[in-house]
Order: structure tokens, then sequence, then C-alpha cells
């Protein structure tokens, strides 16, 4: 049976996953807002790091919900491992899922002519810069 320490670290860890989680689903909606509105790629390629930082934190707290599993006939040590289990899925699908997006997004422009006209370039830069100084998992754990 895991000490009182061990259990309450736990309580810990998944409460700063669950803060994180919500404050990138806000992120991802101002994001996809203002790219919207703006038209800017930078603000999806963001949009797009923030749903994988959100698949990342998900596969991330169902990891730690299931290790807490206490060790039974079948796994004599615990559940302790799927938490690396969980960050392997959420590495592989952030590359995928990424990789892909922008590949669909950014190769028809690469074929376009089209001059680019920005609208309200100062919202996007905003947007952008927010990113850089608030990162949801560091507030989060602090």
């Amino acid at each position: 049976m895991p000490s009182r320490d061990v259990v309450r670290k736990g309580s810990a860890d998944t409460r700063s996953l669950i803060i994180a989680l919500g404050a990138y689903i806000a992120i991802l909606v101002l994001k996809l807002a203002v790219y919207f509105m703006t038209g800017v790629m930078t603000l999806l390629a963001e949009a797009l790091h923030t749903l994988s930082d959100i698949f990342v934190t998900s596969f991330l707290l169902a990891g730690a919900y299931y290790s807490r599993r206490a060790a039974d006939q079948e796994h004599m040590f615990g559940y302790g491992r799927a938490q690396n289990i969980a960050a392997l899925v959420a590495a592989t699908l952030f590359i995928s899922f990424t990789s892909y997006k922008l590949y669909e997004e950014a190769v028809p422009r690469l074929f376009k002519s089209a001059e680019t006209a920005y609208q309200s370039l100062w919202l996007a830069i905003g947007v952008i810069l927010l990113r850089g100084t608030f990162t949801p998992i560091h507030a989060a754990t602090r």
C-alpha cells in the first residue's frame, strides 16, 4: 500500500494536470478565434501546438489515474508504468497530428500566387507573444 505522501503527491500532480488542461483549452479557443479573424498561419500552427498539448496532457492525466491502481495477481508491482506508455502515445500523436495538419495547410499555399494581406496583425502578434509568456503546465506546477 502506498504511503500517504505518495498519494498526496499523486493528487497534486493530477490537480496540476487538470488545471493545465483547462488553461490549454482556453488558449486554444483564443488562438483559433484570432486565426479566423486574421488568417495568420503562425496562429494556426500555434493552435495546433496547443491542441497537441491538450492531447499530451489528457494522455498523461489518463496515465496518472490508471497508474494509481493497486498491484494485483497479473501486475505484482502495480501499474506505475502506465504513465510511460501514456507519454509514448502522446508524443507519437503530437508529431503525427501536427505534422499532418501543417502539411495540409502549408503545401497548397506554396503554389498560390495570391498576395497575403493581414487584417488585425497586432492581435495575431499579441496572441503569439502570449504563448511565450504563459505556459499552463509551468503555471500549474508552481
